[in-house]
């Protein structure tokens, strides 16, 4: 019982409370970019360039919500199954890992998306995101990984005795 205690409290530390903290820091630097960028701003890139703007407000909503609210929403559906012991070690670790790379990621490449268009008057001269979604995700994936590697082992039981 009080190893399923540590399981679950490491567990909800990196899938739900980690995922918070990045949310929160991303949101505090596109909370203090806002005056920066311009009235509308691209959100979304094909080919050369952006090719889809909206209002600054819709990328900190979508951050808060991608970032906080879909990792915590993913957290949630394994607890259950740690409380009764029938989720095991790859499981726990695994679900942790999705939700923390899931806020890494979607909080990293939104916030950059707003940074390259600081100081712009025209959301369309933005500069094409390049490498950068890649190298954000495969940077998510490695703290992911080595996050989830602070969950205890575990061994699964069929009935949670």
């Amino acid at each position: 019982m009080r190893e399923r205690r540590r399981i679950r409290a490491r567990y909800i530390g990196i899938a739900a409370v980690a995922p918070a903290l990045t949310t929160a820091i991303g949101l505090g630097f596109q909370y203090a970019w806002l005056d920066e960028l311009p009235a509308q701003v691209a959100t979304h890139w094909s080919g050369g360039g952006p090719d889809g703007f909206g209002p600054a407000w819709q990328t900190v909503l979508a951050t808060a919500g991608l970032g906080l609210v879909l990792p915590a929403l993913l957290a949630a559906l394994i607890v259950p199954a740690i409380n009764n012991g029938t989720a095991g070690t790859g499981k726990v670790r695994f679900m942790a890992a999705t939700c923390l790379w899931t806020s890494l990621f979607l909080v990293g490449l939104l916030t950059y998306t707003l940074w390259i268009q600081r100081g712009l008057s025209d959301p369309a001269q933005a500069s094409a995101v390049g490498g950068w979604p890649v190298a954000i995700a495969i940077a998510a994936a490695a703290l992911s990984a080595a996050a989830a590697f602070a969950i205890p082992k575990v061994k699964a039981t069929e009935n949670g005795v």
